[in-house]
């Protein structure tokens, strides 16, 4: 599981892969949700760009643990300038100065 990566979570539709860092607090994946439209509200879901390979948002709002048992395999890698534009959302919502 690599940072960027976008898989299905329990059958369901999409998530992105934040974090896989073995040593984070949790020892679990942290994701956040994929929506189909590339929806833009600032802070909350970015946009993904015609660099991506699919379309649609990351919504950052709601950030959450995975049970890594769960995931699907990998559908697509998110680029890295989209990926740089959620983690720096996701660090704004918990830094907001």
């Amino acid at each position: 599981m690599r940072q960027g990566e976008i898989r299905t979570y329990l059958g369901r539709p999409r998530i992105l892969i934040v974090s896989n860092n073995a040593v984070n607090m949790t020892a679990y994946p942290v994701a956040v949700p994929v929506g189909r439209q590339p929806l833009d509200v600032p802070g909350f879901l970015i946009p993904f760009t015609d660099q991506d390979p699919v379309s649609g948002h990351a919504d950052v709002g709601r950030l959450g643990i995975i049970d890594p048992e769960h995931l699907g395999e990998p559908d697509a890698l998110l680029s890295g300038a989209t990926l740089h534009r959620v983690l720096a959302a996701i660090h704004a919502l918990f830094d907001p100065e």
